[in-house]
């Protein structure tokens, strides 16, 4: 049996919002079921934070969807809910300062999703601390691989149709087979590190990177990443 020998780097939490290329925006989401994941959002200017989210496919009589948004500091600035109707429900989060602030919503149950709208060029980024289940209804889900990367090192658990890890022109590096879960470690060509990669259509599950930031968004200019990295890499920052 051969024995993987991951690198476990730690990153900050300290996310800045960066502009990778200048593609028009579209509407992109994110579908999740169970436990919820946890949404970090930037106000670049303090502008207010604005989006959709839903939930529908449940049990009849289920719960609201009940959510909150709170500062870097863990101070709330916003409660809310919506009903699980399958519709989507604008939101706006007037916010008291520029900076991060994070969403977390109630798990759903009986089969429930629960949904996020918002425009591809503004910064929304899930974070993979803990168990979050996603769902095949997400068509890509977007990381970063900085410079200097040699090894892309994951574990992932989940649907084994579709799964495939692409780099950011496309190509595909690997295929990967979620049942059972797996740690997974494979190359990064020449030339492809300091990019965007995604993984393509994934299932049920759990994802988790060891050796790059632990962070995932619906699009490329979504995707925010570590103080650290941005600068290590030169990459452009907004404000």
């Amino acid at each position: 049996m051969k024995v993987l020998d991951i690198e476990d780097r730690k990153f900050s939490a300290d996310l800045v919002p960066v502009r990778f290329d200048e593609t028009p925006p579209v509407e992109k989401y994110a579908f999740f079921f169970g436990v919820p994941p946890r949404y970090v959002f930037c106000s670049i200017r303090g502008e207010s934070i604005t989006g959709e989210i839903g939930a529908g496919g449940n049990l009849p009589g289920a719960p609201d969807l009940r959510y909150r948004l709170a500062d870097s500091a863990g101070k709330v600035v916003a409660t809310g809910s919506v009903p699980n109707d399958d519709k989507r429900h604008p939101f706006e989060f007037k916010v008291p300062r520029p900076g991060l602030y994070y969403l977390d919503h109630s798990p759903t149950t009986g089969g429930a999703t629960a949904g996020m709208w918002r425009p591809s060029n503004q910064p929304w980024t899930i974070l993979l601390d803990h168990e979050v289940t996603t769902v095949g209804t997400n068509p890509e889900l977007f990381f970063y691989v900085p410079k200097g990367t040699r090894q892309v090192q994951f574990y992932y658990r989940g649907s084994t149709v579709g799964n495939k890890i692409r780099t950011s022109d496309g190509t595909v590096v690997a295929e990967i087979q979620g049942l059972p879960g797996a740690i997974y470690s494979f190359p990064v060509p020449p030339g492809a590190d300091g990019k965007c990669w995604s993984i393509f259509q994934p299932g049920p599950g759990r994802l988790h990177f060891f050796n790059i930031p632990n962070y995932v968004s619906p699009s490329p200019n979504g995707l925010m990443v570590p103080r650290e990295v941005a600068t290590d890499d030169e990459l452009r920052v907004l404000k």
